[in-house]
């Protein structure tokens, strides 16, 4: 993504030890990244974003950013999944906790960032595999878009294993809307 002064915004993960990182890392290799490339191509400033690069469960599904969108005031929000449970999430956000259970499926995450690449917020957005509990795949379909007030708009993919989604993992639908379940 470009802002207003051309400064090329990239998310990505790495297992690679040596990339360069600016400011507090928020995480390790091994957990999704932000960066800013200046528009002359001449400043890097990156971080990490995430928990200690290897989830509770195994170290093949690592948490990932998978989109950004760079809203009114110069803030930068990322959507990602996050099976790691440690790092993401900020104290009085929508849902603190990740309720994933299992190293196969991880949860939505949301978080801000200004444009100094510190963390503003992150919440955690669904999660678990238990009965009647939401869970995204790895790999699956994330955006994020902010419109001309700030408000944040994520999609993505979920699935449930009882076939209606509920408020055990952190209610993702609200009541009124066109399909909630």
């Amino acid at each position: 993504s470009l802002d207003g002064s051309d400064n090329v915004y990239v998310i990505g993960n790495t297992y690679v030890p040596t990339l360069k990182t600016t400011g507090p890392a928020m995480g390790t290799y091994g957990s999704p990244y932000l960066g800013i490339l200046g528009s002359a191509g001449n400043t890097w400033a990156c971080t990490f974003y995430g928990g200690n690069g290897n989830n509770q469960y195994s170290t093949s599904n690592p948490d990932y950013v998978a989109g950004l969108a760079i809203d009114g005031n110069g803030n930068i929000d990322v959507i990602g999944n996050a099976i790691d449970n440690t790092g993401i999430a900020t104290a009085g956000v929508y849902q603190v906790s990740n309720n994933n259970t299992s190293a196969n499926y991880g949860t939505v995450f949301v978080a801000q960032f200004n444009s100094a690449l510190l963390k503003k917020w992150g919440t955690y957005y669904g999660g678990g595999i238990s009965p009647g509990a939401q869970y995204t795949y790895p790999g699956g379909d994330h955006s994020i878009a902010v419109d001309a007030s700030n408000n944040i708009y994520v999609t993505g993919d979920c699935n449930t294993s009882a076939g209606a989604l509920t408020a055990s993992g952190g209610a993702i639908t609200t009541a009124g809307v066109y399909q909630t379940g």
